[in-house]
């Protein structure tokens, strides 16, 4: 039920925003359309889920609206950072291959299109790092500050360690990528 309450409306409207977007396609205009859709998108379902699902539909009254706030943009942070790196690093592989398998299913502008021509490294570069500093930031606020005991309680973990684990290894991660997209040429 959380998923038809929370993720259907979500995606779909993501799933519009970003054909909007990429009407006219161009991997800068992929680009933007990752991080808009991306923030968008994964914002309506954590809201939806923690709001409508987990507190109105099944009564989760227990927790307070500021923990609920942090938790709709904690979820939307973490379902941000971890879709990003894979929905700019393989879908630009998957729509290469399915433009010389499958030519027809390709739209003629997609298929012209060169990511090594046109690859906006600047931009994806930013879009690795940026998320991969608030991950870091993430991970010492868990270390250092009550945040790691309200994820703890939240996610009903005897420790806050697979937590910073996560967020320090995420931010790690999404940095040494962005940092690869600036060196490379």
């Amino acid at each position: 039920m959380g998923s038809l309450i929370a993720a259907v409306p979500g995606n779909f409207i993501g799933f519009y925003i970003f054909g909007a977007i990429c009407r006219k396609f161009s991997w800068r205009r992929f680009i933007l359309a990752t991080f808009i859709t991306l923030t968008l998108a994964n914002f309506i379902v954590a809201f939806l889920y923690i709001y409508v699902y987990k507190f109105l539909y099944l009564g989760a009254f227990e927790i307070s609206f500021s923990n609920l706030m942090i938790l709709t943009l904690a979820l939307t942070v973490w379902w941000f950072a971890t879709m990003l790196p894979f929905v700019l690093t393989i879908t630009p592989l998957l729509i290469r291959a399915t433009a010389r398998v499958f030519p027809a299913l390709v739209p003629e502008s997609v298929r012209d299109s060169s990511l090594g021509r046109e690859f906006p490294r600047l931009g994806f570069a930013l879009l690795m790092i940026i998320p991969g500093i608030i991950f870091l930031i993430l991970g010492l606020l868990t270390s250092f500050t009550w945040f790691g005991a309200f994820l703890t309680s939240i996610n009903k973990l005897p420790s806050a360690d697979p937590i910073k684990i996560i967020f320090y290894g995420c931010g790690l991660g999404l940095m040494a990528i962005g940092a690869y997209a600036l060196t490379r040429r």
